[in-house]
């Protein structure tokens, strides 16, 4: 069987996405990390390697902690999303891509401070913390298009 192959050629933009969708949305989860669940773990007494903090009712230490914690863990659990959609995406549409790279630093900063106050519904309660799922639908759109035109 005769098989065909595609080239696909790097626009010269896609050298951001390797700042804007992937040094900095990692620096962005480390200062979760280091800067958030780090400093509640001390706030509210909760050791490695305990994952999450047993509540017993919502306003406690432990369900506080849990919040820090689920903030860190939500932004985790899409990360692998993001990374993937961006850089297919970006073949195709390198700088919308590398903005929402810059979006997805700035909504995920807000809406996991939010989180962390300890009051859930914060997390959506500052300017452009939705934007934490536009920054993951345009990648995904982008990565669409993208394979689309191969």
């Amino acid at each position: 069987a005769i098989m065909s192959a595609a080239t696909i050629t790097v626009p010269k933009m896609y050298g951001a996405l390797f700042i804007t969708n992937g040094f900095m949305p990692s620096a962005v989860c480390l200062w979760m990390a280091f800067g958030i669940v780090g400093p509640a773990r001390r706030k509210y007494g909760v050791d490695l390697p305990t994952m999450y903090a047993v509540s017993l009712r919502d306003g406690d230490d432990a369900y506080k902690f849990n919040c820090c914690q689920r903030a860190h863990h939500n932004t985790l659990e899409t990360l692998p999303l993001f990374f993937l959609t961006s850089f297919l995406g970006g073949i195709k549409h390198p700088l919308l891509c590398a903005c929402c790279g810059l979006l997805w630093c700035y909504s995920r900063v807000v809406w996991a401070n939010g989180y962390a106050t300890g009051v859930p519904k914060s997390r959506y309660a500052a300017f452009g913390s939705r934007h934490v799922w536009t920054a993951l639908l345009i990648p995904l759109l982008c990565s669409v298009s993208a394979g689309l035109s191969v």
